[in-house]
């Protein structure tokens, strides 16, 4: 602004207005750069002084309170403007006038300089009539924003000589102007009764209205609400309906745009997935009913990051506005985006924080709470999997949701919740403690030691093979670990052995069986970290290092959508996950 044409740096300061207004208190960051703007134009360009008010009202309406400690730097600049302002319809000093009634009990303190001035208006005779009517009308105002009993010697006396020697019309203003002061003062104006009645009896000047409340006043009787001047003059501080009535600058939502791009039923890929919700996310802040919001979708268009920053609050603005019938629309295709096998997990996680951001702003999504838990714990946003798992809890206390606990305390780094979980069951829920719960807490002997309680017909089952395989792991037990796959392994089937390959491959590694990993990794999935990894580890013992760095940077993107997920719930628990290596 400071660098742009005059003729446009009345605009500039409109839109600057309407901007305060739309975004209220958070405009409190940047008051010193906007005040800095003010004290530059103010006196170089005179004819911005009425927009620039219009602003600094916009500011008072938005920060109330946090506005007091700008009115030094304000009020002097204002003031000034009753001595410079010599124009026919003194459109400024007029809108000074409002502006002062704007700032509300905040000019409370500044009295003692702004009454002076608003007084020697009042009694300046060579002032235009509707000038020293505007300024009479502003003291009444501002008796109703602001306590004036510490001056109303200073008012009240030149209102009695405007009485006595002005025109009918100010008569009239500065009559009504003392009503206003006898519901402001109470008690406390019964020692001006007397001069003010010597002044109207002398003048022959009659006003019922002061006359009825005077009457009161005398016989100690309640004030009649029906004269109060809140009726005339309100407080003041409403007259621009822009910037204190949330919805009137509220746009309209089109639904059949937003259903065009919320349409899940085609997706499959997870390149489908993203475009999916890149288009949701700009749609939704191109027809937000919000303003702000509205006018940042050209912007994130072309910025990704300000686009996912806005994500929550966009849609919380189209939500309130659907119909019942688009909402349960819009639901069924966020489930086909949360459940979707090929969803990528910064999706999911994008899903989950859009929940926990509906749910705090007391308009959650109607999600089965069993599918947030779940796929809160498969992409590690452990805080939120904890949240939905102890919500189902108290309807549901199941094994499985008890050792979905256990599990999630430890990923929490929660050790002592764990085994609060453990000892409640045992003790209150009367189960019996399974294998996987000591697994959970980390205690693999006793882990392993229930694993070999199992029944002998069960030894040789999928499930109590992988659970002595991840003891085994856990304790270091390379030979033993060893020694159980190769005893397995040519008896089961390929569904099997994908899922004790990796941590086959890593007993044989360490115990240097290069010929057996070869077996291993033969039967994983090529698109798992684990495949990668271990196919990287084989290559650098053959010293074929071209291979070995192409299959170290397949491991880093895959573990990459892992680590994604993680970092946005927490660093910490990502680097754990990072450090810990590939294999759990």
């Amino acid at each position: 602004m400071r660098n742009c044409p005059p003729t446009i740096l009345e605009f500039y300061f409109q839109q600057l207005g309407i901007l305060v207004g739309i975004v209220k208190q958070h405009i409190r960051n940047f008051m010193q750069d906007i005040l800095g703007l003010i004290r530059d134009f103010w006196r170089t360009q005179p004819s911005l002084q009425t927009t620039t008010l219009r602003l600094i009202e916009a500011m008072a309406r938005a920060l109330e309170d946090e506005f007091k400690p700008f009115l030094p730097t304000l009020i002097p600049l204002m003031l000034g403007t009753f001595d410079t302002d010599t124009s026919g319809s003194r459109g400024t000093t007029r809108a000074v006038l409002q502006t002062l009634v704007t700032f509300g009990p905040n000019i409370e303190e500044y009295m003692h300089l702004v009454l002076p001035v608003i007084v020697d208006t009042v009694e300046k005779n060579e002032a235009p009539v509707f000038l020293r009517k505007e300024a009479i009308v502003t003291i009444a105002r501002l008796s109703r924003v602001a306590n004036l009993s510490d001056h109303a010697s200073r008012i009240i006396h030149p209102l009695a000589r405007v009485i006595v020697s002005s025109s009918f019309e100010l008569r009239v203003a500065a009559l009504d102007t003392l009503c206003a002061m006898v519901f402001s003062l109470g008690y406390e104006y019964l020692i001006f009764i007397p001069m003010i009645n010597k002044l109207l009896v002398k003048s022959k000047i009659s006003h019922q209205n002061y006359e009825l409340l005077v009457a009161k006043l005398l016989k100690g009787e309640p004030l009649p609400q029906d004269l109060s001047p809140e009726r005339k003059y309100g407080d003041g501080r409403a007259d621009d309906v822009s910037t204190t009535d949330p919805n009137a600058w509220k746009l309209t939502v089109n639904p059949d745009h937003l259903k065009n791009a919320w349409e899940a039923s085609q997706r499959s890929t997870r390149e489908d997935w993203q475009e999916w919700i890149r288009r949701l996310n700009l749609e939704l802040l191109k027809e937000s009913p919000s303003p702000a919001l509205r006018s940042c979708a050209t912007l994130a268009s072309s910025y990704a990051p300000l686009a996912k920053e806005l994500f929550n609050a966009a849609f919380l603005s189209c939500w309130v506005e659907l119909e019942e019938q688009c909402q349960e629309e819009l639901m069924r295709a966020l489930e086909t985006a949360l459940t979707s096998t090929n969803t990528p997990p910064d999706l999911v996680q994008i899903l989950l924080n859009l929940a926990e951001y509906m749910e705090h702003a007391d308009k959650p999504l109607p999600f089965d709470i069993r599918t947030l838990s779940l796929y809160a714990g498969r992409c590690h946003a452990y805080a939120k999997a904890l949240h939905y798992k102890e919500t189902e809890y108290i309807s549901d206390r199941g094994p499985d949701t008890i050792e979905n606990l256990i599990s999630i305390n430890k990923e929490l780094q929660l050790p002592d919740a764990a085994i609060g979980i453990l000892t409640q069951a045992q003790r209150h829920d009367e189960f019996e403690l399974l294998e996987t719960w000591y697994e959970k807490l980390q205690r693999w002997d006793d882990a392993l030691a229930a694993w070999n309680r199992r029944p002998e017909h069960e030894q040789n089952s999928p499930e109590v093979l992988m659970g002595k395989m991840r003891c085994y792991h856990a304790l270091g037990e390379w030979d033993e670990l060893s020694r159980l796959v190769q005893d397995r392994w040519k008896h089961e089937d390929m569904s099997v052995k994908r899922r004790i390959a990796p941590h086959a491959a890593a007993g044989a590694w360490n115990l240097g069986q290069w010929s057996l990993i070869d077996d291993y990794v033969s039967v994983m999935r090529t698109d798992s970290p684990d495949y990668s990894f271990f196919k990287a580890i084989i290559s650098l013992h053959r010293a074929e290092f071209a291979d070995a760095a192409l299959h170290i940077r397949g491991a880093r993107d895959l573990v990459d959508r892992e680590l994604t997920a993680l970092i946005g719930e927490s660093y910490a628990r990502a680097y754990r996950y990072a450090s810990s290596g590939v294999i759990s």
